[in-house]
């Protein structure tokens, strides 16, 4: 029986010895990717820096993508629900990464204010507008988390909080997902990733900043890290709170931080009410100007309906004028001025001599008869003769009696 206990303890022996074993060649190969991913992504950095120094923003992205981007099976991965491989910046060092990721964010910001005409000449409409929208809309905080955090929003580095934050104050329209985001990070412990521990530069004394443990970012054990989460506050009360009109919240959040002291207190307090006189002093102005401007649209309508009411006016006389040359009687016409001048031609009745009707001599002629010749005159008496007696034949046919 003895034997046969010490030869089952000595197999579990062999098995606990044969897992730790594994478990540490486990641990080494995670610890030589992590070494060879902060390298590849300290380069890409020193590379991307010098090119967005010298405003060479489209190469500098381009350089920054492999490094930030999920490898290209990760759609595959998730149509089959298996976990995909995590990006090359998430298992780099915290150094690096915190590196990696605030240049990114800058170069966002470059890129953004580039403006539409050249940004859209440099990165193509869709990848300006994408880049545009994400900023805009917050959903690139959840991008960073996604890809530099493995999704743990309470591990997020305190100087890559403080650049999304300011990039979201610079862009964003509304910052209400930048206020809630905030109060998640500050809300939210952060998460040991034991996966991420390097036993192997832990035992050669290696900083652990330099390693990819998630350490407690969001300390503040330290000077420097008391003086990061000091300005995320600053933003969250002085500057986010504000944007969203939550004056009342952002001085009861100043006085309930513990990570304030007295001093830190009241300075935020003074700083905070002075915002608040300026944006009264700036809402008070703007009434002003609304005011002047409603004056002005008043006078302006105003001259409109007198300009509408003189035209009116003037079409109303135009009409009349219009109607009264309708109503005016027509010029005679030279027709009817012969039927006025010889009405006896219409009625059949003898017309009278022209040679002795004043109308036919002509102007300037005298009233004295001219002397005419035998031959004229006896033709004349001829034609008054005959007239007579067409005259006097008419006048027995139409009345016999």
């Amino acid at each position: 029986m003895e034997g046969s206990f010490a030869n089952i303890t000595l197999g579990q022996n062999s098995w606990e010895d044969s897992n730790l074993g594994a478990s540490s060649h486990s641990q080494l190969l995670v610890s030589t990717t992590r070494r060879e991913n902060s390298r590849i992504a300290k380069e890409a950095y020193k590379q991307a820096s010098s090119l967005f120094l010298t405003r060479r923003l489209t190469e500098a992205l381009s350089i920054l993508q492999p490094v930030i981007v999920p490898p290209l099976g990760d759609q595959a991965d998730k149509e089959s629900e298996v976990e995909s491989e995590p990006a090359m910046i998430e298992s780099a060092s915290r150094n690096v990464r915190i590196k990696i990721l605030s240049l990114y964010l800058t170069l966002l910001n470059a890129i953004i204010e580039l403006g539409p005409e050249d940004g859209k000449l440099s990165f193509g409409s869709n990848v300006w507008k994408d880049i545009v929208n994400k900023v805009q809309d917050g959903s690139i905080w959840e991008e960073i988390v996604r890809v530099g955090y493995g999704g743990f929003e309470g591990n997020v580095d305190d100087e890559v909080v403080i650049n999304l934050a300011t990039l979201l104050l610079s862009h964003s329209p509304s910052q209400t997902t930048n206020q809630q985001r905030l109060e998640s990070y500050l809300s939210t412990p952060s998460v040991a990733r034991p996966e991420f521990n390097d036993p192997f530069e832990a035992k050669n004394g290696i900083d652990n900043n330099m390693s990819g443990r998630y350490d407690h970012p969001n300390s503040t054990t330290t000077p420097q890290s008391l003086a990061l989460r000091t300005k995320i506050l600053e933003l969250y009360s002085l500057h986010v709170l504000p944007r969203n009109s939550e004056w009342t919240y952002a001085k009861e959040f100043i006085n309930m931080s513990e990570v304030l002291d007295e001093e830190g207190r009241k300075s935020f307090l003074e700083a905070l009410q002075s915002l608040e006189v300026e944006k009264s002093k700036d809402l008070d102005q703007l009434r002003r100007i609304e005011a002047e401007r409603s004056k002005e649209l008043e006078a302006l309508q105003r001259l409109e309906a007198e300009k509408s009411s003189d035209l009116a006016a003037l079409r109303s006389l135009e009409d009349e004028k219009t109607k009264d040359k309708t109503h005016e009687k027509p010029p005679a016409t030279p027709s009817s001025n012969k039927a006025i001048q010889n009405p006896l031609r219409r009625t059949g009745k003898a017309t009278k001599d022209p040679h002795t009707d004043i109308t036919s001599r002509p102007i300037g002629s005298s009233n004295k008869p001219k002397k005419l010749g035998i031959y004229h005159g006896t033709i004349s008496i001829i034609s008054n003769l005959q007239n007579l007696l067409l005259n006097l034949t008419q006048s027995l046919s139409n009345s016999p009696m």
